[in-house]
């Protein structure tokens, strides 16, 4: 009940301050006075130098920030495109080496290669006393 009663009090203050003010302007005691001003070139001016110059600032910070983050990432891949190449090389290496290397894989292997051999040899001895013959 009490906040009605306020709020009632003040609805009618309120609409005491505007009939009061509208008459004082009808008596001309009060001069209504719109001060629109023309447009301010030169404040114009500075806002727009002084956003240019925030928009230039974040700009460069943005393709410094940019070129490093690059940077970075091209250096990191170089040097593990190295160690890739690293790695790469050291295979080819052991596969040639293990090509390059004529030994026997298995001592079976070895035994099988060793009788071939001498089939061989007896082959060509049983050949020259078929021609000497």
């Amino acid at each position: 009940m009490a906040a009605i009663f306020t709020f009632g009090i003040s609805l009618i203050l309120v609409t005491a301050i505007l009939i009061y003010q509208n008459r004082q302007i009808k008596l001309g005691r009060v001069q209504m006075i719109t001060t629109d001003d023309p447009l301010d070139f030169f404040g114009f001016k500075n806002e727009l130098s002084n956003w240019l110059s925030d928009l230039s600032r974040s700009f460069v910070t943005g393709i410094l920030k940019v070129f490093i983050k690059i940077s970075f990432f091209l250096k990191e891949q170089r040097e593990s495109n190295k160690n890739r190449f690293q790695v790469v090389k050291e295979k080819i290496n052991r596969f040639i080496e293990k090509e390059k290397s004529v030994g026997p894989v298995s001592d079976f292997l070895q035994t099988v290669g060793e009788y071939k051999a001498k089939i061989k040899k007896i082959k060509k001895e049983i050949e020259e006393e078929k021609i000497n013959k």
